[in-house]
């Protein structure tokens, strides 16, 4: 479950960094929540399978000025009624042009692409939207 997690999180649209200026604007810098994923609220199933449910409870990015970011999220897995919560972590850095294009690089090597406009990023990648909010 936590390797589709990852996917769905991680692998991204591709892309490369070159274009891309680093523009550490102070208004990047901050903790974000994780608002909604593909347009619906939290939480956020991730799967269903034969009465397991696996979903996003919360989620927080937190962008560091040295163009540095931690990202971690609260998943419950509901398995025929026992319940637990984990949570994962994922590290690297980021960078954002004037243009308010933004790419996050996984320490792990994952890349995932986005933007950044009015104290909301949203992230694109396998099909999927995920926006978060500074608050």
């Amino acid at each position: 479950m936590r390797k589709f997690l990852y996917l769905f999180l991680v692998i991204g649209l591709g892309g490369c960094a070159e274009g891309y200026g680093v523009g550490l604007d102070s208004n990047v810098r901050g903790t974000y929540e994780l608002e909604t994923v593909n347009g619906r609220s939290l939480p956020y199933t991730l799967s269903e399978y034969g009465g397991v449910r696996e979903s996003i409870r919360t989620g927080q990015l937190r962008l560091e000025s040295d163009g540095s970011f931690t990202e971690t999220l609260q998943i419950e897995v509901n398995d025929f009624g026992r319940v637990t919560r984990y949570t994962d972590r994922y590290a690297g850095y980021y960078e954002l042009s004037s243009r308010g294009e933004f790419v996050m690089y996984y320490d792990d090597g994952g890349t995932i692409d986005g933007d950044y406009s009015n104290r909301t990023l949203r992230l694109y990648g396998s099909g999927q939207t995920v926006v978060y909010r500074k608050y």
